[in-house]
């Protein structure tokens, strides 16, 4: 009896085990831009339009969500529609309701990091930052964007060669707007030693910035936005 309770237990367990795997082995499914619709519904009820006509908007990834940007640039009035995870497509899904709505004159943009992570090609990423800026140039002609280049990061390190390319495409095509839209090269500041990204400004997750992360990117950035 307990030889047949043993063999069924040992069938039970591979079992289990198998079917473990079979789940483990299941495709993650795609993001879609509907899977953001929770979290802008959200900032929407949070930052209701308009806009201060001085103020500057941040949008983009958790990159420009987890920054504080009232300790960052405490002389200027900024609005943060950032949302974590999102792709420059999911930008420019959301672009009409966290954008348009709010008529910016001034706009920071923190994108395509999320992207080339999830197989974009650096052709895709300049076409859906191409299609964002012109959508801006076409909507809000009094509006001047400056677009944050894709940083490096010790967690995505084999990434870098495919960022750097989208960050290239990218600022090409800034370079054509007539001052309309400047390229940032938020990349440079990063970088350490042996020509990758100093782990030091980073957050134990080796993805996103600390405060000496984001201290880089204001240096850079604080000026122009003067």
């Amino acid at each position: 009896m307990r030889l047949r309770e043993w063999c069924v237990s040992l069938a039970l367990l591979a079992f289990l085990v198998q079917s473990g795997c079979a789940q483990k082995a299941q495709p993650k499914k795609p993001k879609e831009p509907a899977d953001f619709a929770e979290e802008v519904a959200k900032l929407e009820a949070k930052n209701p339009a308009p806009l201060a006509a001085d103020a500057v908007l941040f949008v983009g990834s958790s990159s420009i969500r987890r920054w504080d940007l009232a300790a960052a640039f405490p002389h200027l009035k900024t609005r943060n529609h950032g949302f974590g995870g999102s792709r420059t497509v999911d930008l420019n899904h959301f672009a009409p309701r966290l954008v348009l709505a709010y008529q910016p004159r001034r706009l920071v943009v923190y994108e395509a990091d999320n992207d080339i992570h999830e197989d974009f090609t650096p052709d895709a990423v300049a076409r859906e930052a191409d299609r964002f800026l012109t959508l801006v140039a076409d909507k809000l002609p009094d509006a001047k964007t400056w677009w944050l280049a894709i940083k490096p990061s010790p967690a995505r390190r084999k990434e870098m060669d495919r960022q750097r390319q989208a960050n290239d495409l990218i600022r090409k095509r800034c370079a054509t707007s007539g001052g309309k839209a400047v390229f940032v090269d938020t990349w440079t500041p990063i970088m350490g030693q042996g020509g990758l990204p100093d782990p030091t400004l980073f957050l134990e997750d080796n993805l996103h910035l600390n405060e000496s992360g984001y201290a880089r990117w204001k240096a850079v950035l604080d000026p122009l936005l003067k």
